[in-house]
């Protein structure tokens, strides 16, 4: 747990996973500035996330009955 490269690799998701939320806010902030709309940016972070609940139980068994 504790190899440099291990670390270097769980450094480098932080930030990223940190970049991409940050520009989903300000998307979303940015969407709801221009429009003035709160239900244009509920139906945009909506379309954001639906795919990932709707296909997301389908591909985790998927990638658990095929071997590797």
């Amino acid at each position: 747990m504790w190899n440099k490269n291990f670390l270097l690799l769980w450094q480098g998701l932080l930030i990223s996973q940190i970049g991409s939320q940050l520009f989903n806010f300000a998307l979303l902030y940015w969407i709801l500035e221009t429009t003035g709309s709160a239900t244009l940016m509920g139906l945009v972070l909506m379309s954001a996330a639906l795919p990932g609940v709707i296909f997301g139980p389908f591909a985790g068994t998927l990638a658990d009955n095929i071997s590797r």
